[in-house]
């Protein structure tokens, strides 16, 4: 059986002929993986902790003001790209099957990992 896969960052939700044609679609055969910006978790243990997590880390910068809000968000912003590069590096990666998918991640980690390398550097000059 074939699947259609749709890859979307919630914009292809936001018309109403759009939202038309996909509500015609197979749902047996629709799969839909949506990207976090703009959407709504799934009302889960794991979503909730995430959005949590988020609101508390919110609640914790927005208490902060200068140099403290910058030295706070650096070095969230490090721990974000550790945790990132961790995840796609040591269980993504080997997992994957298809090797377009592997090659893919592969090179993306690298420009994750200079990303988390410049979160670095932000953190050290906030000393």
């Amino acid at each position: 059986q074939r699947e259609l896969v749709i890859l979307t960052n919630a914009t292809l939700f936001e018309s109403e002929a759009h939202r038309a044609a996909l509500a015609r679609l197979d749902r047996a055969k629709v799969r839909f993986q949506v990207s976090i910006d703009g959407v709504q978790a799934k009302d889960n243990a794991f979503s909730h902790a995430l959005l949590d997590g988020a609101a508390k880390k919110k609640a914790e910068l927005s208490a902060l003001d200068g140099v403290a809000f910058d030295r706070a968000y650096a070095a969230n912003e490090l721990s974000y790209h550790q945790t990132v590069n961790k995840i796609v590096g040591e269980t993504w990666i080997p997992v994957v099957q298809n090797a377009e998918v592997k090659t893919f991640l592969s090179q993306a980690l690298v420009t994750f990992k200079m990303h988390e390398e410049h979160a670095g550097h932000m953190v050290s000059a906030l000393k």
